[in-house]
């Protein structure tokens, strides 16, 4: 049986165009991503404020559409990731969470991210909106190898990639390794294991300018 939500997709999708202050697109296409990307990571900031204050943390549809969309707040990777998700699923678009971890430091710590990876025409791409303008706010085609050596670079002139390891697929942001994810789609049955990896984020207040 399918699933009622409190909001439509089209309300749904009214409100994020408003939201990231773009004109609402009658059919979201992948040409548009870059630019969806790019008002979103504007428009919506990445911030641990609810973490830090040990508050219940919840990444539903409907919550995440009130409090992204509506209240006009930001939050943690999962909670911005996932509600873009939703929008593109619903949109058509073969689109899937994935479990990663970060590199601080030049260390990988615990899995403790989630990102987004799009898969179109054969072809696998990353999706990052959680860092404001340090991430690159385009979708970065999954190379064959880290020997490719073919950089995107965004309108900035900030150079990433992502390629694939042995285990694992590797984005490097301007040559520094930053995250490094796992290659399986990633589900909502992660959810509570995924609750226990917050510890590090709970120590200090983090907030992403845009």
């Amino acid at each position: 049986m399918k699933k009622e939500y409190l909001y439509s997709f089209k309300e749904f999708k009214t409100l994020f165009f408003n939201r990231i202050g773009l004109e609402e697109l009658d059919e979201i296409k992948f040409k548009d991503l870059t630019r969806l990307m790019e008002a979103f990571s504007k428009s919506v900031s990445f911030n641990n404020f609810d973490v830090y204050q040990k508050k219940e943390q919840k990444w539903d549809r409907d919550y995440l559409i009130e409090r992204i969309l509506v209240d006009g707040r930001g939050g943690m990777c999962y909670q911005l990731h996932t509600v873009l998700y939703h929008l593109l699923k619903e949109s058509g678009m073969d689109i899937s969470l994935c479990r990663g971890r970060c590199a601080v430091l030049g260390q990988l710590i615990n899995a403790t991210h989630v990102t987004l990876v799009l898969h179109h025409q054969g072809n696998q791409y990353y999706m990052e909106v959680s860092g404001g303008a340090f991430v690159p706010q385009q979708p970065l085609l999954l190379q064959n190898s880290r020997g490719d050596d073919q950089y995107s670079v965004n309108k900035y002139g900030c150079k990433f990639r992502v390629y694939k390891c042995e285990t694992a697929a590797a984005a490097e942001y301007g040559r520094q390794l930053s995250w490094c994810h796992a290659p399986r789609r990633w589900t909502f049955g992660h959810c509570r294991w995924f609750k226990t990896m917050l510890y590090p984020f709970q120590l200090s207040v983090l907030a992403t300018p845009n």
